[in-house]
């Protein structure tokens, strides 16, 4: 079976960080409670020339568990009126992102 693994990268100026960062790990602590995880980091850059300075990376055990979680966080999003481009768009924060299989 093909795992998933959703790989995001940010560039979030200095003082958008801790709240970008409380916001991320909350996503993450949901993420991490979901069946199909494999895997759930979340990380700072600390040594190397890189534009994006934060990266999350999910392992998921296979397609249809990452296509699950996705439905839930939308879901999720919706109810509480979580506006994420507007949240990055406030912070100054660029996003990369992208899912890949092992």
């Amino acid at each position: 079976m093909t795992e998933i693994l959703r790989i995001d990268k940010f560039h979030v100026p200095e003082s958008s960080l801790d709240e970008f960062l409380a916001k991320v790990r909350e996503t993450h602590d949901v993420l991490g409670h979901m069946d199909g995880v494999v895997a759930n980091d979340v990380g700072r850059l600390q040594q190397g020339d890189s534009h994006f300075n934060v990266v999350t990376v999910v392992k998921w055990r296979d397609r249809p568990a990452h296509d699950a979680a996705g439905r839930v966080m939308a879901e999720r999003a919706r109810t509480s009126g979580f506006d994420r481009a507007e949240f990055w768009e406030r912070l100054g924060v660029e996003a990369d992102l992208g899912t890949y299989a092992t």
